[in-house]
C-alpha cells in the first residue's frame, strides 16, 4: 500500500495487504461518509488459465480512524405486547 501527500511523491509499504493466493480486480468505491466507501471488486484464486471471478464488497476506510474497529449498533428488542 502506498500513501502521497501530492500525487508525485509516493511512500510505499511493501507488505501486502492481499493474499498472493488470491487475484482482485475492478475495485469501485462508493463514498457512503466523510471517511468511508463501499468498495466493490472481483476475487478469483490466483492461477493460470481460466478463472472464475466472484463478486465481494468490503468498506473501506480512510484517515486516522481508519485503524479502530467501526462501531455497530446494537438492534433494541422489541417489547412484546400482552
Amino acid at each position: 500500500m502506498g500513501t502521497s501527500d501530492d500525487g508525485l511523491t509516493w511512500r510505499v509499504n511493501p507488505k501486502s495487504l492481499t493474499s498472493r493466493k488470491m487475484s482482485y480486480l475492478d475495485p469501485t468505491g462508493i463514498p457512503t461518509g466523510v471517511d468511508r466507501f463501499l468498495v466493490y471488486y472481483a476475487k478469483a484464486p490466483n492461477v493460470l488459465g481460466d478463472r472464475e471471478y466472484v463478486l465481494e464488497q468490503a468498506t473501506l476506510r480512510v484517515g486516522a480512524k481508519a485503524n479502530k474497529p467501526c462501531k455497530t449498533k446494537k438492534k433494541k428488542k422489541k417489547k412484546k405486547k400482552c
